[in-house]
């Protein structure tokens, strides 16, 4: 079973995190609350004990961890751009998403996808960037 480890990048230092993905209404005494998106993990400290931490991330940069990892070892998350290797021996840029119930890689057209178990098998997949820190690589 694959674990279930989501990504977001951090609201106020522009770092990525991994763990698990919650939305949430926090309150505080200057507003009637409003919706977070946190990525949270457990930690131990010092003397054993446990507990968690987590951040707040931005929505829009959040992708799950599709169970794979590229051929460098690498995990491999939605939204990462992965160079691809074909047959031919061309590099080709992709994006990795999530759709209809599977983890796809995008072709030159929307409805152009490929399995991500072919892509990192038999094309040399390997992740170079993602869509949020590089949306310029598809280009």
């Amino acid at each position: 079973m694959r674990p279930i480890i989501f990504r977001g990048k951090c609201l106020d230092n522009g770092e990525w995190v991994e763990g698990d993905y919650f939305r949430k209404y926090i309150y505080d005494r200057y507003d009637n609350g409003s919706l977070h998106h946190l990525i949270g993990w457990q930690v131990t400290d010092n003397d054993g004990e446990k507990f968690n931490d987590y951040e707040d991330v931005d929505p829009d940069t959040v992708g799950q961890y599709t169970g794979m990892k590229d051929k460098n070892g690498k995990k491999i998350f939605e939204g990462d751009i992965m160079s691809l290797v074909t047959e031919f021996g061309d590099t080709i840029i992709r994006e990795i998403r999530f759709i209809d119930g599977a983890f796809c890689v995008i072709g030159e057209q929307e409805d152009d996808l490929h399995g991500l178990s072919w892509a990192v098998e038999m094309c040399d997949g390997i992740v170079g960037d993602n869509i949020h820190d590089n949306p310029d690589l598809l280009k």
